[in-house]
């Protein structure tokens, strides 16, 4: 069933649970106040040590066990947060508090989680005048719908702001991370391009793929990331290929907000310049 109400307060917070007691270099099993939020079967967490592999967590007892011994010290309540290696970040659960409207229960507070796609419409926040409409699923404690502020389909087309680009081809320096610069534009709307920069104009989340391929070389390693708004975010590195040029990309969701500010670096490893080759198969995409 759905129902309407207006946004009250808006509050993002990290999915993940505190340490119990100080645990030292080299130990490969954590105890947590609370393990229920990371998976049983293993994943990736964050922590102030960087990501830490995990192979199985014990509900009953609430504890992880590392794949690799931990390799700092981490204090007593340290936060340890899972991550979502898809996403190159951590999990982030988002929950508004409405007051209903129209219903028996109008002007009660209600909680609602709010789902990524409709992330960018409700920054988190005390709304100290009227909030935010939104419409939710009262039985799944959801909001699905901001009426006026989130596309509607209605058989048309549905516009969305995207970016493809191929590259022109650059020189790379041994060993060093470097911008690329040389891009021709395959098809661009609602996504400002300068420079080796695309500047975000609508928030949303993105799907960000590059895709970059070097000079045959058989020594070394290729490395790819984006930077965004000067921060690197995501990575992928592989080994030279030994009998064809080597590629790799790069995929991430990001989430934008307008002026938010995309570059795409690489870096190779051969022992001298390498060029990073141009056509088709070294491009890039940016689109909601």
């Amino acid at each position: 069933m759905a129902d309407y109400g207006r946004v009250v307060a808006v509050n993002a917070h990290t999915i993940g649970d505190q340490l119990v007691g100080a645990h030292g270099a080299g130990v490969v099993s954590l105890q947590l106040d609370d393990a229920s939020d990371f998976d049983a079967d293993g994943g990736i967490a964050m922590s102030p040590a960087g990501l830490l592999t995990y192979d199985s967590v014990d509900h009953d007892t609430d504890t992880m066990s590392l794949v690799t011994p931990l390799p700092t010290v981490l204090a007593d309540e340290t936060r340890i947060d899972l991550w979502d290696p898809e996403r190159a970040d951590v999990v982030t659960e988002v929950i508004a508090s409405i007051a209903l409207e129209g219903t028996e229960d109008e002007g009660e507070p209600f909680e609602a989680t709010v789902p990524h796609g409709l992330r960018a419409y409700l920054p988190d926040g005390i709304r100290t005048s009227a909030g935010e409409v939104v419409e939710i699923d009262v039985e799944a404690e959801e909001v699905i719908d901001i009426p006026g502020r989130t596309p509607q389909i209605d058989g048309r087309a549905v516009w969305n702001p995207h970016s493809r680009r191929t590259f022109n081809g650059q020189a790379l320096s041994n060993a060093t991370w470097e911008k690329l610069l040389g891009w021709s534009d395959v098809e661009t709307d609602g996504i400002t391009f300068a420079n080796g920069v695309w500047t975000a104009v609508s928030p949303g989340w993105y799907d960000a793929t590059g895709t970059a391929g070097w000079a045959f070389n058989v020594t070394g390693r290729r490395r790819l990331r984006f930077m965004v708004n000067g921060v690197a975010t995501g990575y992928v590195g592989l080994p030279a290929d030994t009998d064809v040029d080597t590629h790799a990309t790069l995929t991430l969701q990001l989430r934008l907000v307008e002026g938010d500010q995309i570059e795409f670096w690489a870096f190779q490893s051969s022992g001298a310049g390498l060029q990073v080759i141009d056509g088709s198969l070294s491009i890039a995409r940016l689109s909601i």
